[in-house]
C-alpha cells in the first residue's frame, strides 16, 4: 500500500504510529508475550490418553480374532505401563487456561474397561480359512426350480439338460422338498428309495486332482439302511471308453444280517470301486451309526497321487471331526497325471444285493435329504 504524497498533519502521523507500533499498550489475552520455555510447556503430550489403549493403530481391528490368552496379555502390558503425568510446576499457561484434567491429576490412572465382546474359546477342530478360488461349487437349493426337478428327476435316466446349477438330474425318486425339511434356503434335495439298485441324485462336472465334497444329510424317520447305500461318489470318467478310469464311493452301510425289516446304520466308508489297474487300496471305514431325523455334515476328501508314487489321500469327516484317513495310497494306479477327477455325484444309489442278502429292497419307502452342498479343493468343514 503506497502512502499518499500530499502533506499529512504531524499530529495525525503521531496518532497513527502510536496505535500500530506501541506493543506495550496491547492488552489482548492471547498475546505472545510468554518466555520460550513456557510456550513449550503448554504443548499437549504426545503419549495417547488412557482411553485409547484398546484402539491403538497397530492393534487388530477385531479383538475376537485373538485367542483369549493373547488378549489378556496385551491388556496387562498396557496397564503395567501407564502414561506418565506431567508435574504441575512444568506447566504455566497464561491467563485462565488450564491443562487437561488427566495431566493435573497425580492419582493412579483408572483401570481399563472390560471388553464388551469377550473372546470365545476356539473349537477343538477349527475350520481353516478358505480362499475363494478354492471353492468350486456351493448350493442350498434356494434358487432351484422345483418343477424342473420333478420333471427331470423321475425319467428313469439321468437327464443331460440338468436343472439350475446341476449338470444332470435323475434317474428316479429325486425332487426338492415341499414338507419344510431343509437346513437352509427353504428346500433341500429329497430322495425316496423304494427298490434295490435305484439311483437318484444329480451330477456336477469338475476337473481336479484334489476334491473335497461336503453335504448336510438327513435320514428321515424309518429309513432302512441297506448294506451298500451310496451317498456320494467321485470319479474319473473316460469319455472315449464310456467307463470310469477311477471310481470312489461314499457308503453308509447297515450292520450285518439278512437285511429284512428296518436296519440301522453300522459303518461309513470311502470305498474304491474296482478301477484302475494297479491301485493299492480298498477302503477306509469308521464304525458309525447315524441317528434318524438329524442333520449331519458329512465330508470326504480324495487327493490323487502323482503317477508312480503312493502319496494319495483319502479322508472322511463327520460334523467337523475326522473319523477315517489314509495318506499313503496309490489311487491313479498305472494311469498318468493327465487323468483327473471329473464327475461328482450328489445323492445316492440304494444297492443291497452284492452280499446275497435275503431282503434287498427297502422294507418301506426311505427318504434321504441333502442340503448346503459344497465342493472345494481344500477342507470345507461345517461352515
Amino acid at each position: 500500500m503506497r502512502l499518499p504524497t500530499w502533506p499529512i498533519p504531524v499530529f495525525a502521523l503521531v496518532l497513527f504510529s502510536g496505535c500500530i507500533f506501541d506493543t506495550e499498550k496491547v492488552d489482548h489475552p492471547n498475546a505472545a508475550n510468554l518466555p520460550t520455555e513456557h510456550i513449550e510447556a503448554v504443548n499437549l503430550p504426545t503419549d495417547p490418553p488412557e482411553d485409547s489403549v484398546l484402539a491403538e493403530p497397530n492393534a487388530p481391528e477385531n479383538q475376537d480374532s485373538l485367542p483369549a490368552s493373547d488378549t489378556t496379555k496385551a491388556i496387562e502390558v498396557e496397564k503395567s505401563e501407564p502414561t506418565p503425568s506431567l508435574q504441575p510446576d512444568e506447566i504455566q499457561p497464561p491467563g485462565e487456561r488450564q491443562p487437561p484434567q488427566a495431566i493435573q491429576s497425580s492419582e493412579e490412572p483408572p483401570s481399563l474397561p472390560e471388553i464388551s465382546h469377550p473372546v470365545e474359546a476356539r473349537p477343538t477342530l477349527e475350520t481353516p480359512s478358505q480362499p475363494a478360488s478354492d471353492l468350486l461349487f456351493k448350493s442350498n437349493f434356494a434358487g432351484e426350480s422345483r418343477e424342473c426337478w420333478k420333471t427331470q428327476g423321475n425319467t428313469g435316466k439321468f437327464s443331460p439338460s440338468g436343472c439350475g446349477d446341476f449338470n444332470s438330474i435323475g434317474s428316479e425318486g429325486v425332487t426338492l422338498s415341499e414338507n419344510g425339511i431343509s437346513r437352509s434356503g427353504g428346500q433341500a434335495m429329497e430322495i425316496t428309495y423304494r427298490k434295490n439298485e435305484q439311483q437318484a441324485g444329480a451330477t456336477l462336472n469338475i476337473k481336479e486332482d484334489v476334491v473335497h465334497y461336503r453335504a448336510y444329510m438327513y435320514f428321515d424317520k424309518g429309513f432302512d439302511f441297506g448294506q451298500g447305500i451310496k451317498i456320494g461318489r467321485v470319479s474319473g470318467f473316460n469319455e472315449s471308453k464310456q467307463e470310469n478310469d477311477i471310481d470312489i464311493i461314499l457308503l453308509a452301510g447297515s450292520k450285518a444280517g439278512d437285511q429284512c425289516g428296518v436296519n440301522d446304520m453300522g459303518f461309513l466308508s470311502l470305498h474304491f470301486n474296482g478301477r484302475p489297474a494297479g491301485y493299492d487300496w480298498g477302503s477306509i471305514e469308521a464304525p458309525i451309526s447315524f441317528q434318524r431325523e438329524r442333520w449331519y455334515a458329512i465330508e470326504f476328501q480324495v487327493s490323487l497321487n502323482q503317477a508312480g508314487k503312493s502319496n494319495g489321500i483319502a479322508r472322511i469327516w463327520v460334523d467337523g471331526e475326522m473319523v477315517a484317513e489314509r495318506t499313503d495310497i496309490n489311487i491313479r494306479g498305472n494311469l498318468s497325471d493327465a487323468v483327473k477327477l471329473n464327475r461328482l455325484r450328489v445323492g445316492g444309489w440304494y444297492s443291497n444285493s452284492a452280499r446275497g442278502n435275503k431282503c434287498v429292497d427297502p422294507s418301506q419307502p426311505s427318504r434321504l435329504y441333502l442340503d448346503d452342498i459344497a465342493v472345494s479343493r481344500t477342507y470345507i468343514g461345517t461352515r
